[in-house]
């Protein structure tokens, strides 16, 4: 069944659901490794969807692969559009320190999640953006 078939109510009820389920567990869910910030049409997309096929790199919860959905979903527009929702929220879209661990063994090595989007760099209102300074995972 695809997402096309459900009718909008269904969709928006499971929408409602995994989010909520996302940020009751919102504790236990690490931030990002790794923030894609790219210019708009200069290939992110391309890019984050590539760095999913490595077996090392996991998707934002929920993964596509549980629902009907076509493609993981790149990036939540936390900095740019849903700062007003909070860590908690912004969290919820991670998987858990359990599924890391239990992917990490599966995978024989640390996997790694990140989110991207281009309008981190371009949008207005960047005064909750990340500034550019980057580091290299787990070096702080």
């Amino acid at each position: 069944m695809n997402r096309a078939t459900l009718p909008a109510p269904v969709v928006s009820a499971g929408r409602t659901v995994i989010r909520r389920y996302g940020m009751t567990t919102a504790a236990a869910r690490p931030g990002p490794d790794f923030l894609l910030i790219g210019a708009k049409r200069g290939g992110s997309t391309s890019f984050y969807y590539t760095l999913l096929a490595h077996p090392r790199v996991m998707p934002l919860f929920p993964a596509a692969r549980l629902l009907p959905k076509a493609a993981h979903t790149k990036g939540v527009h936390y900095f740019d559009t849903h700062y007003a929702r909070g860590m908690g929220w912004y969290r919820s879209h991670f998987p858990t320190a359990a599924a890391r661990r239990i992917a990490s063994r599966r995978a024989g090595g640390r996997v790694v999640v990140g989110e991207g989007s281009p309008y981190y760099l371009f949008h207005p209102s960047r005064r909750n953006a990340p500034d550019g300074t980057f580091r290299t995972p787990g070096s702080c």
